[in-house]
């Protein structure tokens, strides 16, 4: 039998360190509860203690705010002292304003910017430490928009471009401390706030809320949205070492919606 075959992931997983930024969301909480089921130490940051603790009861539940990035460095540093050090950071936090160029204000964009690039960017920074000295995986979830851009999402797009970009210089320059570093570029998984989305199209199109899905699941190639379970499920692998020579990469997990190669 192979070296990848002779283990199980969850053997591989057992024991390894993990922090979920946004793990008080659908994905986040999704990709926080696979990995405690394969035996990680898992942490769960976000900005309100108590969704935490009900989305995922039983974790190390840590305040943190992309917005204020002075506070980002201590939240790390309480999530890796509770957990004895990290080997993997997990990013699945950060909601952007949608709109046309035209409709976006400035404001938005700077708020977009300091939360979603600028913020994950800092999370990072104050991993780095603990992920050196473990030789760990930084996975940070970004949006189909980021590349297949698309005119009511214009904020999404530029952004999500952004991490991917900074994502493949930051895996080159930490290769060699060990660090794996990958951007997972998703499309449209069934979660409360795709719903929300949804249930505004619904509003503007006419139709009831579960006419506007089955409507947009038709247009998709598999003819759904993903589970919040399965994008989980590809987080534990790619944090698993069965993909240890995988860095450097935005990998896109959309059911084949992006038509870009």
């Amino acid at each position: 039998m192979s070296a990848i075959g002779a283990e199980t992931p969850r053997a591989l997983l057992r024991g390894r360190r993990a922090l979920v930024v946004g793990g008080g969301g659908g994905l986040g909480s999704a990709i926080a509860r696979a990995l405690a089921a394969q035996e990680c130490r898992v942490a769960v940051a976000g900005r309100n203690v108590e969704t935490l603790a009900a989305s995922v009861p039983d974790l190390c539940a840590v305040r943190i705010d992309l917005l204020d990035h002075t506070s980002i460095d201590s939240a790390v540093e309480q999530a890796a002292d509770a957990l004895g050090g990290l080997d993997l950071l997990v990013n699945a936090a950060g909601s952007v304003a949608g709109g046309r160029f035209e409709e976006t204000s400035l404001a938005q964009w700077r708020q977009s910017i300091d939360i979603k690039l600028l913020g994950t960017l800092q999370v990072i920074r104050a991993a780095l430490p603990h992920l050196k000295a473990s030789r760990g995986t930084v996975l940070t979830l970004t949006g189909l928009y980021g590349k297949e851009p698309h005119a009511g999402q214009i904020i999404s797009g530029a952004i999500n471009a952004a991490l991917a970009n900074s994502h493949k210089a930051l895996a080159s320059d930490v290769a060699r401390d060990g660090v794996r570093v990958l951007s997972l570029c998703i499309g449209g998984f069934l979660t409360d706030r795709l719903m929300q989305i949804v249930s505004a199209n619904a509003q503007n199109a006419g139709r009831s809320i579960d006419e506007q899905l089955q409507h947009e699941q038709k247009q998709l190639p598999l003819g759904r949205f993903g589970r919040s379970e399965e994008l989980a499920d590809i987080v534990v692998m790619l944090a698993s070492p069965q993909c240890a020579y995988l860095t450097g990469s935005t990998l896109t997990i959309d059911g084949g919606a992006a038509h870009a190669i």
